[in-house]
């Protein structure tokens, strides 16, 4: 699932604060504080003799990802409910970046991942899934991650991502119901691909992703480059890993691509 993953973090790719973006209208309904204990979605169905059935997947690109992010706005829309939702991964580059062309899954967590939260979340992503002749796959949208997670850093990471203001995609209606989707903060994403770059378990397009969220880093904070000791910390905050000899893959590839060089190995970062 997702792109960004960590032992201590496992596959934290998409974080969602399920609230709503503002008081619904009269007779809506409001979606906050912890309610019961974490509700995965989709379920870990069973079958009759106990086993785990595996969720079918699917490959989705960025036309198939809006429309079913539409379906599931206009499912909470007719509940009369706003929920937010932070992501972070391959909807992320796929959606917004447009740096991939497909992703197989949208990974999220919710700010307090409990029963009235979630159990909305997942209504609304099997309608999307249903609407589309279930060619969503049934885990496309899923919170897996949330088993990984704490609510403390889930809170922190969709504060910066709300005060980033990233938009992937905004479904509210003139009452304020529906979905939207921001971005997580770059910091976080890079450091996620950092971590699986260290890690060992790359994957084909972790590198360029990594280029693209460090590029847009620069594009939102007006910095030309990055102090190595920076990004150490950013990874030491959030729990992720990250070596010199990452860094400096980073370093070359954005060289390679850009024609400069961004990692600044001793002071301060310029801008």
């Amino acid at each position: 699932m997702g792109c960004c993953s960590s032992k201590q973090d496992r596959d934290n790719n998409v974080e969602l604060q399920a609230r709503p973006a503002r008081r619904p209208a009269q007779g809506g309904q409001t979606i906050s504080g912890p309610s019961g204990g974490l509700v995965l979605v989709p379920p870990p169905y069973r079958d009759a003799q106990g086993r785990p059935i595996r969720h079918n997947e699917a490959e989705l690109d960025r036309d198939t990802i809006l429309a079913a992010l539409r379906d599931m706005s206009e499912y909470l829309a007719s509940k009369q409910v706003s929920a937010r939702v932070i992501t972070v991964g391959g909807a992320v580059n796929t959606v917004l970046l447009r740096s991939r062309q497909t992703t197989h899954d949208v990974d999220f967590f919710s700010e307090d991942g409990t029963a009235q939260v979630n159990l909305l979340i997942h209504e609304a992503a099997r309608d999307a899934n249903r609407r589309r002749r279930g060619t969503l796959g049934s885990s496309w949208f899923n919170n897996s991650t949330q088993l990984y997670m704490g609510r403390e850093r889930a809170e922190e990471l969709a504060s910066a991502a709300i005060e980033q203001n990233e938009m992937v995609y905004n479904g509210l209606n003139d009452r304020g119901h529906g979905l939207q989707v921001f971005a997580a903060s770059w910091e976080y994403a890079l450091c996620g691909k950092m971590n699986r770059l260290t890690e060992g378990d790359e994957r084909a397009y972790d590198l360029n992703d990594a280029l693209e969220y460090l590029v847009r880093y620069f594009q939102k904070t007006g910095h030309q480059s990055i102090a190595a000791g920076a990004i150490k910390q950013w990874c030491a905050r959030w729990g992720k890993q990250v070596t010199d000899e990452v860094l400096r893959r980073l370093d070359e590839a954005f060289l390679r691509k850009y024609g400069r060089r961004c990692i600044v190995w001793s002071g301060h970062a310029g801008r």
